[in-house]
């Protein structure tokens, strides 16, 4: 078993204030994916239905995706979640969403 590196010790996270901009998050993503001293995680696929399913179905299999995601240990949010708890609008809702299952980085809930 390999034993999970902390936050501070990966250099590619020094100094960085979070939640990151979109552009700094591809960015320190890129670096991470080129380690491989890292350990590798799950990336979860977004399920894929044909028009005939039902809906309790499709609900069964949304729910098992996202729980499929691991928990964020750091205590520091990858995704600028703020705006979505204050009144913003399901755009930008759906805008965080998107980036999340892009991105398949752990989350906090």
């Amino acid at each position: 078993m390999v034993a999970e590196p902390k936050l501070a010790n990966i250099p590619e996270f020094a100094g960085l204030k979070f939640p990151l901009s979109e552009e700094k998050l591809a960015e320190i993503v890129q670096a991470l994916r080129k380690r491989n001293d890292l350990p590798r995680t799950s990336r979860p696929e977004p399920p894929r239905f044909s028009s005939n399913v039902s809906p309790a179905v499709r609900h069964k299999a949304i729910q098992h995706f996202i729980e499929a995601f691991e928990y964020n240990f750091t205590g520091e949010n990858f995704f600028n979640v703020k705006g979505v708890r204050q009144n913003q609008s399901l755009f930008r809702v759906l805008e965080v969403a998107k980036r999340v299952i892009k991105e398949a980085l752990p989350i906090k809930c």
